[in-house]
């Protein structure tokens, strides 16, 4: 139906928004905006927020992809079961479209969010090439915190519906096969499925895999270095 240009967001319930937020700015987020009920978290990277938690029952509620332009928004709101194309009464504002997947999960496609500026991030410089003398004299050593998050990396779920999400992913809002992984000789019995973004050089945007029952696995971050995640 569309190609979506990007994921946006992991959205999560939790009990405890202090809790919530002290973890993940000790994972390496900055808190963007919270209210009553919601706290919005980003990355260093110009993208508003990269993770929504409401307050509730612990559970995942579902995840956002970034529609190309508004007539797409307008074209994936002629899905089965859609919304209507909706202003996102939320911090940083836009328009969305909610669908729910084969597994329950809300998967809103959103436009018009404004970028932030990038936060500044401090790395030690790196004798390396044209730079071989750049850090004459200082030895290399990384300071101890929070890994800096940039930006999300990929959500996976875990499906006992594995043919029917994959189907529903790859046909309403466009993603791409980058990896199939069948148990024997049939091609068909697909068990895992790795998915990309048609145009990103990314490997992956979401991943699938078979299961007893439907479940998130997991939502992951991309770090601005690998010396951030060693810290």
């Amino acid at each position: 139906m569309i190609k979506v240009a990007d994921l946006a967001w992991g959205r999560l319930q939790s009990p405890d928004l202090d809790a919530q937020e002290e973890f993940l700015v000790n994972f390496g987020m900055t808190r963007v905006e919270r209210t009553k009920n919601k706290l919005f978290m980003r990355g260093t990277g110009p993208a508003h927020h990269i993770h929504v938690t409401e307050l509730g029952p612990p559970k995942f509620l579902g995840a956002a992809f970034v529609a190309k332009d508004e007539d797409d928004l307008k074209k994936v709101a002629k899905a089965p079961g859609a919304s209507a194309v909706e202003n996102l009464d939320e911090p940083g504002g836009g328009k969305r479209v909610r669908l729910t997947e084969p597994n329950g999960y809300t998967i809103e496609v959103v436009h018009g969010i404004p970028n932030l500026p990038p936060l500044p991030v401090r790395r030690q410089p790196i004798n390396w090439r044209d730079t071989l003398h750049n850090r004459v004299g200082e030895l290399m050593r990384i300071k101890r915190g929070p890994a800096r998050v940039m930006r999300i990396g990929h959500v996976v779920l875990a499906t006992n519906k594995l043919t029917e999400t994959l189907k529903w992913f790859r046909e309403t809002i466009g993603l791409i096969s980058s990896d199939d992984l069948y148990a024997g000789p049939d091609k068909k019995n697909v068990i895992a499925s790795f998915n990309r973004l048609d145009g990103q050089g990314r490997p992956e945007a979401t991943g699938m895999r078979g299961g007893s029952r439907s479940q998130p696995v997991r939502t992951t971050r991309k770090a601005t270095s690998t010396a951030a995640i060693s810290a």
